[in-house]
């Protein structure tokens, strides 16, 4: 067990230590594709050991123990956040580093006792569940990259890629969020939460432009204020005589005996990772960073601690007050941000507020705490890291292919870049419609909280919204203008290969959904609550009032698509006749311009609608952080009481 989690946790981080001394390309694939190969089995491995627990020998390593190594790991961390905070001037990440440090040496030298916790870390289906998609997403994300970056730097320029930096941090993200995933020692687990801002940091600083620098100065304080909530809340817990574990964690709430306190600093802990309202902007303005720096913060690591540590917490919120307010949040959140991006015309935008609402709906699920809760809480999370995934990576190829990111001018690309056109619209509809399950886990987010009623009508005005803003892109990527020649797109084996196993791997996940459910979601939540939460005979989930069966839908967009190819197929060139555009059509651009008033020759823009005045980020952001600063604050009153 001690060789899976060493694997698992180190192996990626000396994979990025060789890609960022040997700057050669070829090293850098061989040492790519050897990692995924090395954490995929490693995964599998993992899985047929399930589940298991691993504490280190005191002597871990040169005679100190994993305890000694994290401590002085932590506060060289910390180090760092204070050195960061002073450089940058903010003064917000310097006061949370100082609170940090402080907080630290008195939970570690006063507090504390000097007795080892056991186990250090435990790996049952839930963290084989982050697993498996930290594996699989992160070496999708990792293999693309290989291709992206050298096309980025050909286009800005080496200061700007510099991709042995960015390998560095993407292969080392991996093994801190496995170690993440797998802690069951809560300081350990503050190691690796903290790790992953510094990571996060360093990746969206990656640029060097003086607008990365602001953002990521941005996500470096409001991370950083998560990070002193946890330490703080570790500080209580100890302070009380718990001993520092999730298991104690997860029993208390079990018991109906849950520390209220400890539980609403962490979940403004998470709050701050998830980037959830207030905290959304570091998120959005983590846009600047290459396209693979986003696909990896927000579908398969840097954000899934967030929601990992809430589903933990699950058991300690069912029940309580403080739970309905945290799934009122992320209810908010999930509605709010569905709005705003209905506002964007900015492609990586608008995938930055639907993770962020997606987010927000994983909360709200997770804080009703329900078995059927919990079980909606894990398909989301499994089913938007794939998806999400896939979207990134795609508009990162339509950004190097067409130079934009601009839905508005998307329009003509079926013709410009067809298979990945194709394999964007197969995305869009992975993460909104049916049978996928993105979508099951929706419904049953609304079937968990339908005791809740302001949660509920939150989480149906959300899923609302996301179909506007999502059928909009669609509509506008596979429109063809007559003007547009179709080309023969040319996408590299690197780029080709990780889509569409993203794409695959969301059609046979939703194809499969019951058996997944049985053998990795029912058996964590059978464990908790002896209740499988769903029931899931083969090729069907049922739930008490309702009943999926993917495959009927499968069946029947499988029809539909041959249908579809032969209609086209039927189909004769025709000369096309431009509309009548409110007067003469132009003879030099017929079908661009008209000439109206005094024989005046004006120009045609034809757009979708994005009512900023409505759905503005600037306009909803400024009404809808004083709500979230309101529930935050709230949840903090009501856990003192």
């Amino acid at each position: 067990m001690d060789l899976l989690v060493a694997t698992a946790i180190i192996g990626p981080v000396v994979a990025g230590i060789i890609v960022y001394v040997f700057r050669d390309f070829r090293v850098r694939v061989l040492v790519v594709l050897a990692t995924a190969l090395l954490l995929g089995t490693n995964s599998t491995l993992v899985y047929q050991s399930l589940p298991f627990s691993y504490s280190p020998a005191p002597n871990f390593l040169f005679g100190f123990s994993l305890v000694e190594i994290v401590t002085l790991a932590d506060f060289g961390l910390l180090a760092f956040f204070l050195y960061a905070g002073l450089s940058l001037k903010s003064r917000v990440a310097t006061l949370s580093a100082l609170v940090q440090v402080f907080t630290l040496a008195y939970l570690e030298f006063a507090l504390l006792p000097h007795e080892e916790i056991t186990p250090v870390f435990f790996v049952d289906h839930m963290a084989f569940i982050f697993n498996a998609f930290i594996t699989f997403v992160g070496s999708a994300v990792a293999i693309y990259s290989l291709h992206y970056m050298e096309r980025y730097r050909k286009i800005h320029g080496p200061r700007k890629a510099r991709p042995h930096l960015l390998f560095f941090y993407l292969l080392s993200f991996l093994g801190i969020m496995n170690g993440l995933v797998f802690a069951n020692d809560l300081l350990l687990f503050f190691f690796f939460w903290e790790a992953t801002t510094l990571i996060s940091f360093l990746l969206i600083l990656l640029t060097g432009t003086p607008e990365a620098t602001r953002n990521a100065t941005r996500a470096l304080w409001m991370n950083l204020l998560g990070g002193a909530a946890l330490v703080i809340s570790l500080a209580v817990l100890a302070a009380r005589g718990n001993p520092l574990t999730l298991g104690h964690l997860v029993a208390q709430g079990l018991a109906g005996r849950p520390d209220l306190l400890a539980a609403a600093l962490l979940t403004l802990a998470t709050f701050t990772k998830a980037a959830l309202l207030p905290f959304h902007t570091w998120l959005v303005g983590a846009m600047v960073a290459p396209t693979p720096v986003s696909a990896l913060l927000h579908s398969s690591t840097m954000v899934k601690a967030a929601v990992y540590l809430l589903i933990r917490l699950a058991p300690v919120f069912q029940g309580t007050t403080i739970g309905q307010l945290v799934a009122l949040a992320g209810g908010f959140s999930f509605a709010v941000t569905a709005a705003m991006a209905i506002s964007q015309t900015n492609g990586k935008k608008v995938l930055a507020y639907s993770t962020i609402g997606n987010l927000g709906l994983i909360t709200a699920a997770a804080a009703i705490g329900t078995p059927l809760a919990v079980a909606a809480a894990l398909v989301l999370s499994l089913f938007h890291a794939l998806s999400k995934g896939l979207l990134f990576l795609v508009v990162g190829n339509i950004e190097l292919g067409v130079g934009t990111k601009d839905i508005e001018e998307m329009e003509g690309l079926l013709r410009k870049m067809p298979i990945t056109t194709l394999i964007s619209i197969a995305g869009m509809i992975s993460i909104v419609f049916p049978p996928f399950g993105v979508l099951v886990g929706k419904w049953l987010t609304i079937e968990a909280v339908v005791r809740s009623p302001l949660v509920l009508l939150l989480v149906i005005l959300g899923s609302a919204l996301t179909i506007v803003f999502w059928s909009k892109w669609i509509g506008r990527v596979a429109s063809v203008t007559y003007q547009a020649e179709t080309r023969k797109e040319k996408i590299a084996a690197a780029v080709l290969i990780p889509l569409l196993a993203l794409l695959s791997s969301a059609i046979l996940a939703s194809f499969s959904l019951a058996p997944i459910y049985r053998t990795l979601v029912a058996p964590y939540i059978t464990a908790l609550y002896g209740s499988p939460g769903l029931i899931a005979p083969d090729g069907q989930v049922l739930s008490r009032i309702g009943r999926f069966a993917p495959w009927e839908v499968f069946l029947i967009l499988l029809l539909i698509l041959l249908a579809t190819r032969a209609a086209f197929l039927t189909m004769r060139p025709v000369k096309v006749i431009p509309p009548f555009l409110c007067g003469e059509n132009a003879q030099e651009e017929p079908q661009l311009q008209f000439r109206s008033a005094q024989d005046v020759p004006t120009e045609v823009s034809v757009g979708n609608y994005y009512l900023e005045k409505v759905f503005g980020e600037d306009f909803l952001s400024r009404r809808a952080t004083p709500v979230a600063i309101g529930l935050l604050m709230l949840i903090i009153g009501v856990s003192t009481r």
